[in-house]
């Protein structure tokens, strides 16, 4: 099996990544780490929390975080569509 190459489910991965080892930087560092404007990490980030997924940035810590300290893995599946 091959893994799926998209832009939006490889940066949201790299993204869920960089907040698991709690090394984001600023949101103006992450945007520039995916090569991305401010507006568009703001998109992403809305996805993740639509999800119910709280997360949050700390400017203690200079990161974005996941509340209550959880880690999370993004896992993609193909659904086939069935004939109509």
């Amino acid at each position: 099996m091959h893994p799926i190459k998209h832009p939006t489910t490889d940066r949201l991965a790299k993204i869920i990544d960089m907040i698991n080892r709690q090394d984001t930087g600023s949101p103006h560092e992450l945007a520039q780490k995916l090569g991305v404007k401010k507006a568009r990490l703001m998109q992403f980030m809305k996805m993740i929390k639509q999800t119910g997924i709280g997360v949050k940035y700390s400017r203690k810590k200079g990161t974005y975080l996941f509340v209550q300290g959880k880690k999370f893995v993004l896992q993609c599946r193909i659904v086939e569509k069935a004939d109509r």
